[in-house]
């Protein structure tokens, strides 16, 4: 059986080619073409759906149809093309100043303008745009719908308050959200915009608050008398020093900094103290203040910065024990000869430190730049400065002095000791900003009197 006069229509394209004939079980896909364009319609969609409709004459003269299919010869469902979607957003954002009195920066009162242009730098229209920076009171400004490609650009104007004068700086960004045709929403955040604000000249040229700082003792509170170097041709109120907490954009007169400590504000002196909180290391994050004078005027912002002396320390004795008590007595001095070394916990040479003080009768043996290793005392004593780390000391005293009983040490510290004929390690742990004493050993003397170089049983005792 042929069907004669086949033909192939489409409401979505006009289909090219035919009418043909087809003898029964036969197949052409060469004959028809279509070409359709895609519309922004259609990415929005997500898809193309369309049915083509073949129409011919069987050998009786009756018609014959059949509507398309997506896979099978039996089916007649629609043809869905799948588009990719790409939704995006982009925001930019711009800030400047009316700077009416030309000192260079944003006083109280003055105007700052905003600047956003928001894009849509996707494939698909966005809807439902809005625009978000809570810094400068936009909680949500609903902003025109944007299609592929286009932009939207609004200017917002602020006025600068006496909050932000005294904080040094206006920093914010933006945020834009808008709608995607299947539903789901897209964000964008501006780069952070930095306006820098001051208090208005007149008020700087008779009081001025500089920048203070202090050294301190390792875990210990610091006090800083922030007003003495402040200037003011009006006497300073001490009860008006407050600290800026950029968190809360407030000023308070005790601030605490998670993971670093406190700071407190004498009302009667003025004095600010930090209070650094147990096993904080380090120098913690400067802070910012302002004072009034007794008519009311006030300060600019400044800074009050912390720094820590930090030196880990190591110290001990290495002594001639004569009594074997396991305790340096007052007779009991040096082993002529004797060293003291550092090493790593491989027991590899170290690098002494290039800062920190080796006690004063501590002689640094400077032979060896590359070799951490001393001589203690006359009273076996020694004292160094050390980075933090796990260490080997190294006691070693001449191996002329004849031994047989070999080491003898206190069982308390036996898992961090070990021997090796007329050498003793004794493992240490040093942290940061530690001093360890104590770090000691002792060579057990059999005799009763001055030890030589032939004396047949030496004894060193660690403890």
């Amino acid at each position: 059986m042929v069907v004669t006069g086949i033909t192939v229509t489409d409401p979505k394209v006009t289909v090219v080619g035919g009418p043909i004939d087809l003898e029964a079980g036969a197949t052409d896909s060469t004959s028809f073409t279509a070409t359709y364009t895609v519309t922004q319609d259609d990415i929005d969609t997500g898809s193309v759906v369309n049915q083509a409709l073949a129409e011919g004459t069987a050998p009786d003269g009756s018609k014959v149809t059949d509507l398309s299919d997506d896979n099978s010869l039996l089916e007649d469902d629609n043809t869905t093309t799948t588009l990719d979607q790409d939704p995006k957003i982009a925001i930019i954002k711009s800030g400047a100043f009316q700077d009416e009195n030309e000192d260079g920066m944003a006083n109280d009162g003055e105007i700052v303008t905003y600047t956003f242009t928001i894009t849509n730098t996707g494939n698909v229209n966005l809807t439902d745009i809005v625009l978000k920076d809570e810094r400068i009171g936009i909680s949500s400004l609903s902003l025109p719908d944007l299609a592929v490609g286009e932009n939207t650009t609004t200017d917002i104007n602020y006025t600068v308050t006496e909050q932000d004068a005294k904080e040094g700086n206006i920093t914010n960004t933006a945020d834009t959200e808008a709608n995607t045709p299947d539903g789901s929403s897209i964000t964008d955040k501006s780069t952070e915009v930095i306006i820098k604000t001051g208090i208005a000249d007149v008020l700087a040229a008779t009081l001025i608050a500089k920048d203070d700082s202090s050294t301190g003792t390792f875990r210990s509170p610091v006090t800083i008398d922030v007003l003495a170097n402040d200037i003011s041709d009006i006497a300073l109120d001490p009860a008006t020093v407050m600290i800026f907490d950029p968190s809360s954009h407030a000023y308070v007169t005790t601030l605490t900094t998670t993971g670093e400590g406190t700071w407190s504000v004498d009302p009667t002196t003025g004095k600010i103290t930090f209070t650094p909180e147990a096993g904080f290391v380090g120098d913690p994050q400067p802070i910012s203040y302002t004072v009034e004078d007794m008519t009311g005027n006030l300060s600019n912002q400044a800074t009050v910065s912390v720094f820590y002396t930090i030196e880990q320390h190591i110290s001990g004795a290495f002594w001639l024990d004569y009594n074997k008590n396991y305790h340096r007595d007052d007779n009991e001095k040096a082993i002529e000869g004797s060293t003291v070394e550092i090493l790593d916990e491989n027991k590899n040479p170290v690098t002494p430190p290039s800062t920190g003080t080796v006690s004063k009768r501590t002689k640094l043996i400077t032979d060896d730049p590359n070799r951490y290793i001393v001589t203690p005392d006359s009273d076996g004593k020694y004292g160094l400065p050390i980075e933090a780390g796990t260490y080997i000391v190294k006691f070693t005293f001449p191996a002329s002095m004849y031994y047989d009983e070999g080491f003898s040490y206190n069982d308390y510290d036996d898992e961090n000791i070990t021997v090796e004929k007329n050498v003793l390690y004794r493992k240490v742990v040093i942290d940061h900003g530690e001093a360890k004493s104590n770090v000691d050993a002792a060579v057990n003397c059999p005799c009763s009197d001055v030890v030589s170089d032939s004396a047949d049983s030496l004894s060193p005792t660690a403890l």
